[in-house]
């Protein structure tokens, strides 16, 4: 695991920001916004607790203090654990495996809202790098403009532009913005550094979470035609090629439990395959492994039947009627 640097101790109290003064200007390289600033997953508490009020849009003096109390308590907690660095006491702290669930038991929703304010303004600084699964389970979308707004900002304009001018939907377009953001928060890299490795992982993260990829083919193109993913196809689809996903393939992109229920899933697709054109097998494919079985899997661990009592296919329905609660692609 890289370090960053040993962590500075100091008995500065988050929550009493006046001790603190004026906050330091954020760097230069993040005023000019063509650049990402270092990892600060080394930075000492005090300089993490006084940058956080310059993430904020024009603050007054008490959302600057409120801002700086969340950073700390965030800190404080993190503080606990061991590990050379923010990022190490991070993933020591299991939180990547709890998702909403994470940090101190037994918080109230208040004190809560407080904690994931913090956390955003850590991801902004790059103190700390969640992993997929943690950031597809937490709703964390503000944090992403603030993220946008303080790292390669003229980057990440230059993608906005392109994205409303060839992505149409304003939905769409938010969707692959946060898309991109989340693929960077993961991966440390500056925006033009997203290979087609990093596509690969994103989307074997969300499949495997269940959730769609609705918005990837346009983030990837868009990408692309800003001056990322170096190398790489114009499009997603292109990247794909040459060949297609077998039927056996197509359901082993997704993490089905039970042996033979994967095994019918593939004779079903097998047979549908000769007389469906391709796009429609690979939609049938996704319906029926991500939407409908492991689905089934992650509510009702161990069930291993497509005979499935009443109460369990009502379950099913309502929740296939539900909108995702976990947010954008």
């Amino acid at each position: 695991m890289t370090r960053h640097g040993r962590t500075a101790r100091t008995s500065t109290s988050a929550g009493d920001p006046a001790q603190l003064g004026d906050p330091p200007s954020l760097p230069a390289a993040l005023e000019r916004g063509d650049a990402r600033p270092p990892s600060r997953a080394g930075a000492s508490r005090a300089e993490l607790v006084g940058l956080v009020g310059g993430l904020l849009v024009a603050p007054t003096a008490a959302q600057r203090n409120r801002q700086q109390a969340a950073t700390g308590l965030v800190l404080d907690w993190l503080e606990t654990f061991p590990g050379g660095d923010w990022q190490d006491r991070w993933i020591l702290s299991g939180s990547d495996e709890q998702g909403p669930g994470w940090g101190p038991s037994s918080v109230s929703p208040g004190r809560r809202a407080r904690f994931t304010a913090g956390l955003g303004a850590l991801l902004a600084l790059r103190a700390v790098r969640p992993s997929y699964r943690w950031l597809f389970a937490s709703r964390m979308l503000g944090a992403y403009d603030t993220y946008r707004r303080h790292n390669q900002t003229a980057t990440f304009g230059r993608l906005h532009r392109q994205l409303t001018e060839h992505g149409g939907c304003d939905e769409y377009t938010g969707d692959a913005l946060n898309l991109v953001t989340r693929m960077v928060i993961v991966t440390g890299k500056d925006v033009l550094d997203i290979d087609l490795a990093d596509v690969t992982a994103y989307a074997q993260a969300r499949l495997a979470s269940g959730r769609p990829v609705a918005a990837l083919p346009l983030a990837y193109q868009a990408l692309h035609a800003v001056g990322g993913l170096t190398g790489a196809p114009a499009t997603l689809a292109h990247s794909r090629t040459p060949g297609k996903l077998t039927p056996a393939q197509l359901v082993d992109r997704y993490p089905v439990a039970d042996r033979a229920i994967r095994d019918v899933l593939v004779h079903y697709l097998a047979e549908r395959a000769a007389v469906l054109d391709y796009a429609s097998v690979v939609n049938q494919s996704q319906m029926l492994v991500a939407l409908f079985w492991t689905d089934l899997e992650r509510h009702h661990p161990g069930i291993c039947s497509l005979n499935l009592p009443n109460d369990v296919a009502q379950a099913w329905k309502q929740r296939s009627t539900r909108c995702p609660t976990d947010g954008p692609d």
